[in-house]
């Protein structure tokens, strides 16, 4: 799991806002939570710190819904709050690499021989 735990304490400076998230259209269950998950790799931040001569230290979004929380960023993001039509989540880098986090998601969301059809 990448989550982070409780909501993590971060200087405004030291996160980097994401503007979108979109993946393509698949057949593929769980792509878009592997996109967030892959955002909060250590390869991710080593690029921004490449591009932007800065080190960030996470990553924060907004979510437009009325809904309580967002199921695709549960888990990987926490939800730092609330606003009228708005969810705002936060989450810091994780050491681990963008490989190891698609590994464990492959072996999480790999169908099995008899749900294979």
């Amino acid at each position: 799991m990448v989550g982070r735990g409780p909501n993590p304490t971060l200087d405004r400076f030291k996160i980097r806002f994401m503007q979108s998230d979109f993946v393509v259209q698949s057949d593929t269950k769980k792509l878009s939570k592997l996109l967030i998950q892959l955002l909060t790799s250590k390869d991710v931040q080593l690029q921004l710190m490449k591009k932007y001569c800065h080190k960030y230290e996470g990553l924060q979004t907004t979510v437009y819904t009325e809904k309580p929380i967002s199921m695709k960023y549960r888990g990987v993001f926490n939800l730092e709050r609330r606003d009228e039509g708005k969810l705002i989540y936060l989450s810091q880098f994780c050491t681990k690499t963008a490989a190891q986090i698609y590994k464990e998601w492959i072996k999480k969301n790999q169908k099995k021989p008899a749900e294979i059809a």
